[in-house]
């Protein structure tokens, strides 16, 4: 069944093995002549005691490591993240 990128958006993306929360999809990287998505760019979430001009590093989660697309959740199998 095809999913909309607009859909993914709205799911939360969690690791598999821990449970953490990675965030939410912001973005995806589209190869060009393949027109595939290689992988969904994840906007961490923010902490209350971080510093607001703190240079936060995003993940990159790639197509082959989503195990499961769910209804209200993406399950992410990454011992990287």
């Amino acid at each position: 069944m095809p999913i909309r990128f607009s859909d993914c958006q709205a799911k939360e993306c969690i690791q598999m093995g821990s449970g953490k929360m990675l965030g939410y999809i912001y973005d995806a990287k589209v190869n060009i002549e393949t027109g595939e998505i290689e992988y969904f760019c994840v906007m961490r979430p923010k902490k209350f005691y971080e510093v607001k001009n703190k240079e936060v590093k995003d993940y990159k989660v790639y197509i082959s490591e989503i195990v499961v697309i769910g209804k209200d959740v993406i399950l992410v199998n990454s011992s990287r993240l």
